[in-house]
């Protein structure tokens, strides 16, 4: 028995002879399997010939293999070149891919966003791509920032854009270094203000929902953030022991477990009265909050009560009242009722006993009052 191989490099396969006056047999490969066919032909011609209409279907996938694979290895070139050059209107999307196992509440991420996106809108009369952004740039955007916003601000979003290029500089080909040279800017002494019972009354009075009014009260008796204030669930409302059982949202990754505050009556009369209609005491402030929606509905009430909530500073936008005017506000209404900063601090969750204690400076009149009671010794 002879094996003859037909046009090399054809991918028609093998002739193999039998024998004198024998039909020739064929084969071929294909995928690693070894195939043989009689071409019933004794005739060498022929037999080619049928050979290679027996073998054209397996041609003929193997040349629809190799296409698709050079398509989807075109996909994968395409994509890569896409990736390396991140367009500007791209990051925040790419970097929210990362942020999906990490604890980010909704509201945060939507502050993310935005910070980004008017980021993106700033650089794209001078560079396409993200990582066409330089230094110099970036110092020219953080000085038109802080033409506009605090410090506070400022260095909330510095933070932000050095997180987002360290989290995409090897995927993007971004430059680490482009915002690592810039330093944090010193805060100013906040200027928010506590907030009177007069004004507290008018702003619960003019609420226009029920909902915003259940989300002042909670701010109100509770000192809690707007987050949390929005984001309060049924579970931790225990109306038996009349406690609210809250894990922070700013903190709960620093915590054992959650701060327990006691309910006040007015607080209390108003869970009762709410409908349990959900996971959340009001769907529509956890709705507001993740959309970012409640902050500018709270902003807007103070100023239909009168409350001048911003004023211009050297250009800048400074906030002088808004939900967080709450927190300040109980802080100072629970100094003044007595209570010690050390049940104010493990009520409120500040950090250290300092951010406490520095309500005490508005509270002197309560101060000297407790001074001059104190026994005469003669």
């Amino acid at each position: 028995m002879t094996t003859t191989r037909t046009r090399r490099g054809n991918g028609f396969g093998s002739l193999i002879n039998k024998g004198e006056g024998k039909p020739w047999l064929g084969r071929w490969v294909y995928q690693g399997q070894v195939y043989y066919k009689s071409t019933g032909e004794v005739d060498k011609k022929k037999a080619l010939k049928v050979l290679e209409r027996i073998t054209r279907p397996y041609r003929d996938a193997r040349e629809e293999d190799v296409i698709r694979n050079l398509q989807n290895r075109l996909i994968q070139l395409q994509e890569c070149k896409t990736k390396s050059k991140l367009q500007l209107d791209d990051i925040w999307s790419e970097f929210a891919k990362k942020l999906k196992n990490d604890d980010v509440e909704a509201g945060t991420a939507k502050n993310y966003e935005n910070a980004v996106n008017q980021l993106a809108a700033w650089m794209k009369s001078k560079v396409r791509f993200a990582r066409d952004i330089t230094t110099s740039l970036a110092e020219a955007y953080l000085d038109d920032l802080y033409k506009t916003v605090g410090a506070n601000t400022y260095n909330q979003r510095l933070v932000l854009f050095k997180r987002i290029w360290k989290a995409l500089a090897e995927e993007f080909q971004l430059c680490n270094d482009v915002w690592e040279r810039f330093k944090k800017k010193k805060p100013v002494k906040s200027t928010r203000r506590t907030l009177s019972n007069n004004e507290l009354a008018k702003i619960l009075n003019t609420a226009g929902t029920p909902d915003l009014k259940l989300l002042l009260e909670i701010g109100i008796y509770t000192g809690l953030r707007i987050s949390d204030c929005s984001l309060l669930k049924w579970s931790e409302v225990d109306f038996e022991n009349k406690v609210l059982k809250v894990r922070p949202i700013k903190t709960r990754k620093h915590m054992d477990g959650p701060i327990e505050i006691p309910i006040h009556p007015t607080l209390l009369k108003a869970l009762e009265d709410t409908p349990h209609t959900g996971e959340y005491v009001s769907e529509a402030n956890a709705c507001g909050y993740k959309s970012g929606r409640v902050g500018e509905q709270v902003i807007e009430l103070f100023k239909k009560c009168g409350i001048e909530t911003s004023k211009k500073v050297d250009g800048k936008t400074k906030l002088l009242c808004g939900f967080h005017s709450l927190r300040h506000t109980f802080v100072s209404m629970a100094v003044n009722a007595g209570l010690s900063p050390l049940l104010v601090q493990r009520i409120v969750g500040h950090s250290s006993i300092d951010m406490t204690t520095a309500y005490f400076h508005d509270n002197m009149n309560t101060m000297r009052e407790g001074i001059e009671k104190l026994p005469a010794i003669a």
